[in-house]
């Protein structure tokens, strides 16, 4: 009676503990094989279309405030430029008056310049009242300041500083107006044509600057919340892979999908051209363990996998994180180091008292 009551406590333990002693010619019998969880350095989100696109910081806009017509153009269309070259010669009324004002003013200051330094010193010999220096001073200084408004004009018409010294150098209009790229890049747009007037609502071209490229893809709503912004990603493209990191969600989900838009930056300038659509592979660089689908079981509403040790066979809980045809992907912990069972996992469970699911 007493070693019949040890052998039931024996068993009752064995069965919370859940491990199963198995001889080694048992476990041949009955095909049980086992290897071992392959360590990965990534998680898989999935794969998602993804379309390439340019930041709008790198794009540069030639803008005229007034229209103009187009003498001669230096550029075509996808050509590469360097920053301060000539891309287009305009001409137009506007830019002449400008210049005309700009040159009456110079004149004009000049004029109170000269007055001003003659009575500046009859004034200190107390030849003429100190109040008509007072008064040339202040005629002196509006005339500066009458300068330099029309020099900030002809600057936002598109001068640059040497255009706008050599005007007031040789007081002499020029009746062209030189446009200069102000970065250096690759022009995607050319609205301009010879002879042609250009709106001044209409950008004369723009010049895509060399940098990261942004990513954009449809994330469905039950993946997002295992990601997380600034989360760095590995994206595959066409057997490559390219560092990323997130940088906003979409605030609203779309309807008919249930899908979020999630925008990523590329880590380093790469040869991707913008509007570039194609199927990537999404993984976040972090350990986990690739543990083949046919060795997962269900039981009871949890994920179990067996594992061998050296008191026997063993099952485990496991949470998946993620997985692809042939994986699942769940974190990496101290068990996971021991073989795990690939056959024969029905006959297991039976040996633990459970029904197969």
């Amino acid at each position: 009676m007493k070693t019949l009551l040890t052998l039931l406590i024996i068993t009752q333990l064995a069965l919370h503990a859940k491990v199963i002693n198995l001889s080694n010619k048992q476990a041949k019998n009955w095909q049980i094989e086992t290897r071992q969880a392959t360590l990965s350095n990534s998680l898989p989100i999935g794969n998602y279309m993804l379309e390439v696109s340019t930041p709008p910081y790198f794009l540069r806009a030639i803008t005229l405030a007034f229209d103009a017509q187009v003498s001669q153009l230096f550029v075509a269309p996808y050509q590469s430029i360097d920053q301060g070259a000539i891309v287009a010669d305009v001409s137009s009324p506007i830019w002449i008056e400008a210049q005309t004002d700009m040159l009456s003013n110079l004149i004009s200051l000049k004029e109170i310049q000269t007055k001003a330094y003659r009575k500046n010193r009859l004034c200190k010999e107390g030849i003429i009242p100190k109040k008509e220096c007072t008064s040339i001073n202040a005629m002196l200084s509006n005339a500066n300041v009458k300068l330099s408004a029309s020099k900030a004009v002809l600057k936002a018409y598109g001068a640059d500083d040497e255009t706008i010294q050599n005007i007031e150098k040789r007081l002499k209009i020029t009746p062209t107006l030189s446009l200069h790229a102000p970065v250096t890049g690759t022009i995607t747009t050319l609205n301009a044509q010879v002879g042609k007037t250009v709106s001044a609502s209409t950008p004369l071209l723009i010049i895509q600057e060399a940098g990261r490229k942004w990513l954009g893809a449809f994330i469905p709503q039950d993946v997002i919340p295992t990601l997380k912004k600034h989360q760095n990603i590995t994206i595959m493209i066409e057997g490559k892979s390219y560092p990323a990191t997130i940088i906003n969600f979409s605030p609203i989900i779309n309807r008919q999908n249930q899908t979020r838009h999630v925008r990523f930056i590329l880590d380093e300038d790469v040869e991707l051209l913008s509007g570039f659509r194609t199927q990537a592979t999404l993984s976040i660089p972090t350990k986990t363990r690739k543990i083949p689908k046919k060795s997962v079981v269900k039981s009871e509403g949890d994920t179990l996998l067996f594992i061998k040790t050296k008191k026997g066979y063993e099952d485990i809980k496991v949470d998946i994180l993620s997985e692809d045809d042939h994986f699942y992907y769940v974190a990496d912990n101290p068990s996971l180091t021991h073989p795990i069972v690939t056959t024969s996992l029905a006959t297991l469970k039976a040996l633990l008292g459970e029904s197969d699911e």
